[in-house]
């Protein structure tokens, strides 16, 4: 006999209802791995570009634990790819910016240092805040017209919050777990001393 009476009860995040379009929340970041490169990290697509497959596991609040997977182009040799990859690097520049309390503008050595990883396996487990948004599902085959099948649409990262945009909080790469909230919040302030990451 299995006991489920001890289990938590359901709860409406998880009723498949898409999470609403410009909530704050933070997320904890890990890459799905790819089978190639980098320890088996990237994922290399037919079109020849290659890429990141990102999970951001909401921490805290009322859509704690809910995930939502962006794929990050890293390279290709189309225009179009090289372009998607120049937006992923800026977005995992972000990334670390974000969760080690960094300034865009600032060009110090420690700076220059926390936005570099010896692999894309630092990647994983850095946690820090983004805005949700929800991209309208496409058509899954453009040749049947604009009124043929789409795909759902489904939440993805509207953008990664770093230090210089209202709404950010510095919770570093293991840090606290507050609630995801559709208003921005107002700006943390950077905490003395040594910072997270370079503990």
């Amino acid at each position: 006999m299995f006991d489920f009476n001890t289990a938590e009860e359901q709860r409406s995040g998880f009723s498949g209802s898409l999470i609403p379009e410009g909530t704050i929340a933070i997320v904890v970041a890990s890459i799905r791995p790819g089978g190639s490169g980098d320890g088996g990290l990237i994922r290399n697509a037919d079109s020849g570009s290659s890429g990141l497959d990102f999970e951001f596991t909401i921490q805290g609040g009322d859509y704690d634990r809910r995930k939502i997977w962006n794929l990050y182009t890293i390279d290709g040799h189309t225009e179009g790819q090289q372009t998607a990859a120049k937006i992923s690097k800026s977005a995992l520049r972000a990334m670390l910016e974000a969760a080690r309390n960094i300034q865009p503008s600032d060009t110090s050595d420690n700076a220059m240092a926390a936005r570099k990883v010896a692999s894309y396996a630092d990647f994983n487990g850095l946690t820090f805040p983004v805005e949700i948004g929800i991209d309208t599902g496409r058509l899954k085959n453009k040749a049947h017209g604009p009124d043929s099948e789409k795909w759902p649409d489904k939440n993805i990262i509207r953008s990664i919050i770093t230090p210089d945009q209202e709404g950010y909080q510095n919770v570093g790469s293991t840090g606290a777990k507050p609630s995801a909230s559709k208003p921005a919040q107002a700006p943390a302030q950077a905490s003395a001393g040594k910072p997270t990451w370079a503990q």
